[in-house]
């Protein structure tokens, strides 16, 4: 064993911060990525990072375990380990960039950095052999440390650009502390390269390494910046939406949509879709709203206090929120609502909004998988978006995936009166118009019953009452027309008493 003293002092203090170095972002970019995943419900492959600590940590290791033991490391060992470090921090790589895809984010000119870096990492070390500047073993050694090091800014600059996209406060100071430690690491394996070309003695090689570890631990201090401050942002802007109640109204529902059913309703404006939405809450149901419009707004237009509503935007902004382009996260939040309550109802507002920031096809794929969500539940999927932005066969598309709810009034008047419409519907498709004894015989109630219904139908525009001498005859309008022949279903209970 070796004495602490000369070179071998500064290799030990070396080898136990580069364990800091290597090991402790890693950690710490795991524990981000798990937080991410717990709070939103991303799929960030958190333990990639895990498993890509293990393999770094080996690096620092076996160097200080050669070192302690054989008095100095041999080249060839430093080749080895240092794959193993290559290989842990590729891992990290990987994790990383799906991370950035599931994102939507770009890797804009961070491909062209990590190519030329890479580029060089390997050139450098390659030309040092063939000139005979150093031996195979060394240069092998330092080709697996510099692409390393290009890995690893790598990830650093995802962190940066995770920041500037997520963080709405202090975005500047996260996103320049991320793209500054990223610049610091590139120190590193400046030094220990030209420590090796140069053919310096083992002090100060060893001393030139050492300061090379000590950029290392000021990188990753900057990192923690960013790091931290998107575990808060992940907390803060979780989308873990729990099912809350709102305060139940006594007065009877005027719609029923049928159970483990997706329906789309074409409004200019969402406000019949969120009227069905707010009974159907208001009446011991757990609801999710997705909506365009700032949920303060959406709130006090409609009276909902502990709704949990997400807000789709691009905006920065402390509201639970989601990007338009984030469709697998909108899946996620909505599965995991369901989660919670298989009986919930939810409303998906401005449809056309979606398809603007992204694509038709894009979007009907993600109708298909939600309605595929929906269909093994009892909960409902209601759909609202403005038919103008759509044309014809792209609006026959999404009907034939989901309920058409043109007619929403059908469900709202309840199985008494429905009935009643029906029957004389048919009836004039038979070509007869029958009286209001018709009716009185037909469904077995009062003439005062029958009157009643029957003038409420008229009252909503739904029949036409013709009055021939002492008789009265029915016929249904062409309101009432396209009431019945909507799919939509209707309530079972309401209408009138006996």
């Amino acid at each position: 064993m070796i004495e602490l003293t000369g070179w071998p002092l500064i290799a030990t203090l070396t080898n136990l911060l580069s364990l800091v170095a290597w090991g402790f972002p890693l950690f710490s970019i795991a524990v981000l990525a798990f937080c991410i995943e717990h709070y939103t419900r991303f799929k960030t492959l958190w333990k990639l990072y895990v498993v890509s600590t293990v393999f770094a940590l080996i690096y620092p290791l076996g160097s200080a375990f050669y070192l302690w033991m054989n008095d100095e490391t041999i080249p060839g060992d430093h080749a080895f380990f240092s794959g193993i470090l290559l290989l842990g921090v590729l891992i990290a790589a990987y994790a990383s960039l799906q991370l950035l895809t599931f994102q939507k984010l770009s890797l804009g000119k961070t491909k062209i950095t990590v190519q030329i870096l890479s580029i060089v990492s390997v050139a450098v070390p390659t030309i040092a052999i063939i000139t005979g500047k150093v031996q195979p073993e060394a240069g092998l050694y330092l080709i697996g440390y510099n692409l390393s090091v290009s890995a690893m800014i790598f990830v650093f600059i995802s962190i940066g650009k995770l920041t500037r996209d997520y963080i709405p406060r202090y975005r500047l100071l996260a996103y320049n502390s991320a793209r500054l430690a990223s610049a610091l690491l590139i120190i590193d394996p400046i030094l220990l390269n030209y420590s090796y070309l140069s053919s310096m003695g083992l002090i100060l090689r060893h001393s030139t390494r050492l300061a090379g570890a000590m950029t290392q631990l000021l990188a990753i201090i900057l990192l923690t910046i960013p790091v931290v401050m998107l575990i808060r942002e992940a907390q803060t802007r979780g989308v873990h939406l729990i099912p809350t109640k709102e305060k139940k109204d006594r007065n009877p529902m005027r719609y029923r949509l049928r159970k483990g059913y997706s329906y789309i309703l074409p409004e200019d404006t969402p406000n019949q879709s969120t009227e069905i939405f707010t009974e159907y809450i208001t009446h011991g149901h757990n609801g999710l709203l997705l909506t365009r419009m700032q949920p303060s707004r959406v709130r006090h237009m409609y009276g909902l206090r502990t709704t949990p509503i997400l807000w789709m935007t691009n905006a920065q902004t402390d509201e639970k929120s989601v990007k338009p382009k984030d469709l697998d996260r909108m899946i996620y939040v909505i599965k995991d609502f369901i989660g919670f309550d298989t009986e919930s109802i939810i409303l998906l507002q401005r449809l056309d909004y979606l398809i603007i920031e992204n694509d038709f096809n894009t979007v009907l794929k993600f109708i298909h998988s939600l309605n595929d969500v929906i269909t093994s539940t009892k909960c409902i999927l209601l759909v609202s978006l403005d038919p103008s932005t759509l044309t014809k066969d792209k609006m026959a598309m999404f009907m034939q995936e989901l309920e058409d709810l043109t007619n929403a009034e059908k469900i709202s008047l309840g199985e008494p009166l429905y009935s009643v419409l029906l029957f004389v519907y048919t009836e004039n498709s038979r070509r007869k118009t029958p009286s209001f004894k018709s009716i009185t015989k037909k469904f077995l109630i009062t003439k005062t019953t029958a009157r009643k219904r029957i003038y409420d139908l008229e009252s909503k525009g739904l029949l036409k009452i013709i009055n021939d001498g002492r008789y009265k005859f029915l016929e249904v309008t062409d309101k009432g027309r396209a009431i019945v022949s909507s799919p939509a279903s209707i309530n079972e209970g309401g209408g009138d008493e006996e």
